[in-house]
């Protein structure tokens, strides 16, 4: 039994190690941080591979298991949508500070 436990192990530990994760903090046009900001990553189709939501200080994580060509999305009420194009090449990706600014008013005529 150990020795299955141990052969599953050894076939899995390469699968994490490959993984890597793009990171960072998003903030709005005041630099303060933003909670609850949906970030998806997608693929060239653009197809949604998976999500988070942003940390109370803005922060965000994207486990990804493949290198590659990915686009991740940013949505929060109030505020543009933002397209960041990553390439992951192996190593963890910091996009730092990702600024959201909020939605331009349209002016409405009377």
């Amino acid at each position: 039994m150990l020795k299955r436990m141990m052969l599953f192990l050894l076939c899995f530990i390469p699968i994490l190690l490959m993984a890597q994760n793009i990171e960072g903090t998003v903030v709005n046009d005041q630099k303060e941080p933003m909670a609850g900001v949906a970030i998806t990553l997608l693929n060239a189709d653009s197809e949604v591979l998976i999500g988070t939501i942003t940390a109370k200080d803005g922060t965000f994580s994207l486990n990804v298991a493949e290198n590659g060509e990915y686009r991740v999305r940013l949505i929060f009420v109030g505020y543009e949508e933002k397209l960041i194009d990553v390439e992951v090449k192996g190593d963890d990706v910091d996009l730092k500070k990702v600024v959201l600014v909020k939605d331009k008013e349209e002016e409405v005529d009377e």
